[in-house]
């Protein structure tokens, strides 16, 4: 119980580390993802805008990405409007031509804009990532490896996970083939994965792996956040 309870205490604190607590040679080849452009059908308001503390959740998730990467772009849909996110220097938005057809075409759009090796893919709605585990997912990349995947809950969690760049390619053709399930590259060949049980002692909730795509979720999401803060 007080392992858990101290582990759960590092996680919280992991919230406000700066950059230089993680091993450079961990981050400094990395950009980030952030998939903006989903319907919120469920949620029945763009997640993008929804307050948190008194600013956008995007700009949250914006923030805690220039935690480990300075190459932020945002993945958002031709018109979509976008929160003001006072950053600086603002993160590169380019436009999904494939709306509602699921986040893959969006992976694949954003890998092939971002400069760095490898890009960490991020959805709109996951303010609690821990630096701890992005640190331990960056870890795990290999010249042998092309996509580091966290398991959570059972499940593979692509949109908290390492995508090497040169993958853009690969991820066109299979958008072009009729693909539109990010869980298809998280199944495929190259793919390290990294199980729940070394993710539970850098994140102890996973909050790192908790989004909202309902009012009821986002108040819980807020409620952890609030916690935390």
């Amino acid at each position: 119980m007080l392992a858990r309870r101290r582990a759960r205490v590092a996680a919280r604190a992991d919230l406000t580390m700066s950059p230089s607590t993680v091993a450079r040679s961990e981050i400094a080849d990395l950009a980030a993802i952030v998939v903006v452009g989903g319907r919120s059908s469920r949620m029945g308001r763009p997640k993008a805008w929804l307050e948190l503390g008194g600013r956008p959740l995007l700009a949250h998730v914006v923030a805690r990405a220039r935690t480990w990467t300075r190459e932020v772009v945002l993945v958002a849909a031709p018109s979509q409007d976008l929160p003001p996110l006072d950053v600086d220097p603002p993160p590169v938005v380019v436009r999904d031509e494939r709306p509602g057809a699921g986040p893959l075409p969006a992976l694949a759009l954003g890998l092939a804009s971002v400069t760095a090796p490898w890009a960490l893919a991020l959805a709109c709605d996951t303010p609690l990532v821990r630096t701890a585990v992005i640190a331990r997912l960056a870890a795990e990349r290999s010249a042998d490896v092309d996509v580091v995947v966290p398991i959570w809950d059972a499940r593979p969690q692509p949109l908290v996970a390492l995508y090497r760049r040169e993958l853009a390619p690969a991820l066109q053709a299979l958008v072009a083939a009729g693909e539109r399930r990010v869980h298809a590259v998280a199944a495929g060949p190259r793919v390290r994965r990294v199980p729940a049980d070394v993710l539970r002692a850098l994140d102890p909730e996973g909050d790192s792996f908790c989004g909202a795509n309902t009012a009821e979720e986002f108040a819980a999401l807020a409620a952890r956040w609030s916690a935390d803060a």
